[in-house]
């Protein structure tokens, strides 16, 4: 065994290798009973969970030369490190209960990192909260949702897509569909956005969240991303009925007035009205108003 691989206070084999705010490497356990002696400090230096690092490159090497060693030395090794993994496990459980979330997220407890992860994200420091995230377990889902959002905020579409279609396979995960949806219609892929829509409507129903649906029908009636097509705009806004929004109501009242066809024009702005649009209020009055001049204007010449 090389002497890096033996803690200078202990002078065992590493099992839990930690550098020191010093720069020198100890075993994690030893560190904190050495720095309590000393009031927290190891020489000038403070010790605390928050300024020690897990030294992995010299742990994977110790590792190394243990699976090669006597087997004695293997077996006792082991047990150290199981112990060492168990008592840590706990430290950050206990740590989480009492609402000390950074101590545990540094204990590498991985709900505290989840939540600190979900902090920062929140309060809008992708940077710190992408360090968090890259340390939880990319099986799970809800981390790579966290991961594709931060990306995303980041600007990094492509490792935004990478997670967020890592998720969608996973239990057919419907929100990762709309997120994906939502980076093409961002990105000008509005192609893509409409397979990834249709591909979260065969979960979630009817034609998929609104605020999608909108976005399409817009890119469609602006061309956004597509060529104008006013007849796919219209589908689009049709669908948005559905979900009673009073604008797209309105907007396709207003297109069938255009094209003449004043029965269906009328139908809308009626449901429009119905749903709150102050517009389609006002224009229902007028119609309302114009329509009974006429018959009382008929009804005189009569």
């Amino acid at each position: 065994m090389l002497p890096s691989f033996f803690c200078p206070f202990s002078k065992r084999i590493f099992v839990d290798p930690v550098v020191a705010p010093n720069g020198v490497t100890y075993e994690r356990e030893t560190l904190f009973e050495k720095s309590f002696q000393g009031d927290g400090f190891i020489g000038k230096y403070l010790v605390d969970a928050s300024n020690v690092k897990p030294n992995d490159a010299l742990l994977k090497e110790v590792e190394a030369a243990v699976e090669v060693a006597d087997e004695t030395v293997k077996k006792a090794w082991q047990r150290r490190r199981n112990k060492v993994l168990a008592r840590r496990k706990l430290d950050a459980a206990e740590l989480l209960v009492r609402g000390n979330v950074e101590k545990a997220a540094h204990m590498g407890n991985t709900k505290a990192q989840y939540a600190f992860a979900k902090m920062w994200f929140d309060n809008g420091n992708y940077t710190l909260a992408l360090q968090y995230a890259c340390k939880l377990d990319r099986r799970e889902t809800k981390t790579l949702m966290l991961l594709g959002n931060i990306y995303a905020a980041l600007k990094m579409p492509a490792k935004a897509y990478e997670n967020f279609k890592e998720a969608s396979k996973k239990s057919v995960h419907v929100d990762a569909s709309w997120r994906i949806c939502e980076l093409y219609i961002e990105t000008g892929h509005l192609e893509n956005a409409l397979k990834w829509n249709k591909l979260a409507v065969k979960v979630d129903g009817l034609w998929g969240k609104a605020k999608h649906v909108r976005r399409i029908a817009e890119c469609y009636r602006d061309g956004v991303g597509v060529s104008k097509d006013a007849e796919e705009s219209l589908v689009w806004f049709k669908r948005l009925c559905e979900f009673g929004d009073a604008d797209a109501h309105f907007h396709v009242a207003d297109t069938f007035g255009q094209r003449g066809d004043a029965p269906e024009a009328y139908r809308k702005i009626m449901a429009a009205s119905k749903k709150g649009h102050a517009t389609a209020s006002n224009m229902l009055v007028e119609i309302n108003q114009f329509v009974t001049q006429l018959f009382s204007h008929k009804r005189k010449r009569e």
